[in-house]
């Protein structure tokens, strides 16, 4: 792990001189350094049903403020229960 962690500070100095540093680059140093103590993030990642967002801000827009939890609830289930549509390769 230690190893991993000089390789990425290595990259992070190569991209601060061309000022390409981004907020995502600095999550992944918390992964890193926390790796053996967290585990590893596949394990317990949550950007997988992130895209499960637009479905439900889509039906929260529909829904009346005086049946919304239940009407949310209702509609989400019904959405999730057909096929994904999945982007070709």
């Amino acid at each position: 792990m230690k190893e991993c962690l000089e390789c990425y500070c290595a990259h992070i100095a190569l991209i601060e001189a061309d000022e390409q540093y981004k907020p995502k680059h600095h999550i992944v140093f918390h992964l890193i350094n926390k790796m053996r103590w967290h585990g590893n993030p596949r394990l317990y990642n949550t950007w997988l049903d992130e895209a499960l967002n637009k479905t439900l801000k889509g039906s929260c827009r529909q829904t009346s403020q005086a049946t919304f939890e239940r009407a949310v609830l209702l509609r989400m289930s019904s959405l999730l229960a057909r096929p994904l549509k999945r982007a070709a390769p």
